[in-house]
C-alpha cells in the first residue's frame, strides 16, 4: 500500500503541528542552553534551516550528549522532509534519553522518520510501529501518537488493530482537524479492511431501539451529518454529449460518520449507478447525534450528471428515528 505524497503532506501537518506544543518541545523548552531555546523559536517561525543550525551547534557544544538539542534536530529535520538525517538523529536521541518524557518524545520522532518516507520497506514500517508501541511504554501516548500509529498499522495491512484505534481515538474529544483526519481514515481502513483477502465488513455499531427510543425521548433535538470527505463521482466518457442523469441514492452511515452501504433508489443508468455507488461509499461524515450521542443516520442523496456539469446534491435537511438509526430526509 503506497504513500502518496499528498497523504505524507498531510500526515506532517497533523503530527509536527504538534511536535511543537507535545513532549519533544516542553522537555527542551525549559533547559538553560541557548542554541536549544534558539532552535525551537526557529521552529516556531517556520525558519526550519536555522532550526536544523541551532540545533546541531547545540549537539556539537553538548558533545553529543544533550536529548533537547538531539530532540529538536529530529522535529527540524522532519520540518525539512529529511527523514534519513531525522530518523539518525532520533535514534541517537532514544539512546541520550535519560527519562520517559524524553524516551517517549524520540520514539515519536524515530516513528514519524520511518513512516513519513515515502520509499519505507516493511521492515521500516515495522521499526515505525515498535517506536509508536515503545512511546506507550513510556507514559501514556498522545492522540497524535496513536494516530500515527494507526496509520502505520494500516500500510502494513493490520486493518483489524487499525481500525480498532481509529475508533478508540474517536470515544475522545480531539482537535477538530485530527478529528476529521481520524474520521477519514477509519472509513477507508474499513473499506480496505472489507477487501482484503480473508475480509469481510466490519459489524456496525448501533443504537438500539429502545435506546434511540429513550434518547430522543429525553433529547429531542437531533444534529445532521456534517460532510467531511466527500468525493465527487467521475464519469469520463461514460458521460455523452447533451446526456443527463438523474439518481438517488440511500446512504446508511455508522455512528462514526462512515458510509457503510449505498442503495439505489432511483437509477436510469445501471452503469453510471455503480460510478455514482463506488464514489458514495467513500463519504465521511461527522456522524448525527441526538443530545451528545453520536448514532448511524440514513442520508438520502441526489446525483445530477449533466454533460460538463455532474453534481451531487444532499437531500438530507431533517432527521428522526427510524428503528435503530436516524432518518434524514427531504423536508
Amino acid at each position: 500500500m503506497e504513500r502518496a505524497p499528498q497523504t505524507v503532506q498531510r500526515l506532517l501537518a497533523v503530527v509536527l503541528a504538534c511536535a511543537l506544543a507535545g513532549p519533544a518541545f516542553g522537555a527542551a523548552a525549559s533547559q538553560e542552553s541557548q542554541p536549544v531555546e534558539q532552535g525551537y523559536r526557529y521552529l516556531e517561525q517556520g525558519e526550519n534551516r536555522r532550526a536544523v543550525r541551532a540545533f546541531r551547534r547545540a549537539d556539537r557544544d553538548a558533545s553529543g550528549r544533550s536529548v533537547e538539542a538531539l530532540i529538536g534536530l529530529a522535529t527540524a529535520y522532519l520540518h525539512r522532509q529529511k527523514f534519513d538525517d531525522a530518523g539518525a538523529a532520533a535514534r541517537r536521541a532514544v539512546d541520550a534519553a535519560e527519562d520517559p518524557e524524553s524516551r517517549a518524545a524520540a520514539h515519536h520522532l524515530l516513528g514519524l522518520a520511518l513512516f513519513a518516507d515515502g520509499d519505507a520497506e516493511k521492515a521500516e514500517l515495522e521499526a515505525a510501529a515498535r517506536a509508536f508501541e515503545a512511546v506507550a511504554a513510556n507514559g501514556p501516548p498522545t492522540s497524535e501518537t496513536r494516530f500515527s500509529h494507526a496509520l502505520v498499522l494500516a500500510h502494513l495491512e493490520r486493518w483489524d488493530d487499525a481500525v480498532g484505534t481509529y475508533r478508540d481515538l474517536l470515544e475522545n474529544d480531539l482537535d477538530p482537524d485530527l478529528d476529521r483526519s481520524v474520521r477519514i481514515k477509519l472509513c477507508e481502513g474499513l473499506l480496505q479492511r472489507e477487501k482484503s483477502p480473508g475480509g469481510g465488513p466490519v459489524a456496525m455499531d448501533a443504537v438500539s431501539e429502545k435506546e434511540a427510543r429513550k434518547l430522543s425521548a429525553a433529547m429531542p433535538w437531533v444534529q445532521r451529518p456534517e460532510r467531511l470527505h466527500t468525493p465527487q463521482p467521475y464519469f469520463g466518457s461514460k458521460l455523452a454529449p447533451g446526456s443527463r442523469h438523474v439518481m438517488i441514492f440511500k446512504l446508511l452511515m455508522d455512528r462514526y460518520g462512515c458510509v457503510r452501504t449505498v442503495e439505489p433508489m432511483k437509477v436510469d443508468d445501471s452503469e453510471m449507478a455503480d460510478i455514482s455507488s463506488a464514489a458514495l461509499r467513500t463519504w465521511v461524515y461527522r456522524p448525527s447525534a441526538i443530545g451528545d450521542r453520536s448514532v448511524a443516520s440514513h442520508m438520502f442523496v441526489t446525483v445530477r450528471a449533466e454533460w460538463g456539469a455532474p453534481t451531487v446534491k444532499h437531500l438530507g435537511v431533517h432527521c428522526r428515528t427510524v428503528g435503530s438509526s436516524l432518518r434524514c430526509e427531504s423536508q
